[in-house]
């Protein structure tokens, strides 16, 4: 779902706490299936981004910030639930993974599409 700063405190997104820099929240989907993913398009590295790349479509900018940090949301996941499974953890020190996705794309958003376009620009060497 993508949220806009005018969403930021209706009733159905207020338990995030959204702001200019927050990135991806989730929330379990109802019945216990899957997650729910809620993406700050007004997110201010998104903005900037956008504001100072004149040669890339504010479009393409929007999906690659989309995609890139839906897809570090599922990493996340993904990493947490294999790891409390092979290592028993029941209680991660009370911090959800929830919480930590929120966290980690907070972290992750001003370096997200300066490293997706930096990596789509580059030639390596084999």
């Amino acid at each position: 779902v993508e949220i806009r700063k005018d969403d930021w405190e209706k009733d159905d997104y207020k338990e995030f706490n959204f702001n200019k820099q927050s990135a991806l929240k989730i929330r379990g989907a109802g019945g216990g299936n899957g997650y729910d993913f809620f993406i700050n398009m007004d997110n201010i590295y998104l903005q900037t981004e956008m504001k100072g790349d004149s040669k890339t479509e504010p479009t393409i900018l929007e999906a690659r910030y989309r995609f890139g940090m839906i897809l570090l949301g599922i990493s996340i996941l993904d990493f947490e639930e294999n790891r409390r499974k092979k290592d028993n953890i029941d209680n991660d020190n009370g911090i959800s993974v929830n919480e930590k996705i929120s966290l980690f794309t907070e972290a992750i958003s001003p370096t997200l599409l300066p490293m997706i376009a930096s990596l789509g620009s580059s030639e390596f060497e084999a």
